[in-house]
């Protein structure tokens, strides 16, 4: 089965800008953003996730936890 990239990235906007975003959204839209090379934008978005639920970190491969120190 292959995932429509614009489809999830489009659902996972609409999520963030609910009025109660979960922080897993923005890890795994973090996650989506670093694996396209979109390394900045990957950083804020993890950034924000981790912000909003710290435990989230642990989560994260090495490298993405490297790139959010």
């Amino acid at each position: 089965m292959r995932i429509d990239g614009y489809k999830a990235e489009k659902d996972f906007n609409k999520s963030i800008n609910s009025e109660y975003p979960d922080a897993r959204v923005f890890i795994a839209l973090g996650i989506y953003k670093y694996e396209n090379g979109e390394n900045e934008k990957a950083l804020e978005l993890l950034k924000k996730g981790i912000e909003m639920d710290s435990t989230l970190k642990e989560y994260l491969p090495q490298s993405m936890k490297d790139i959010i120190k």
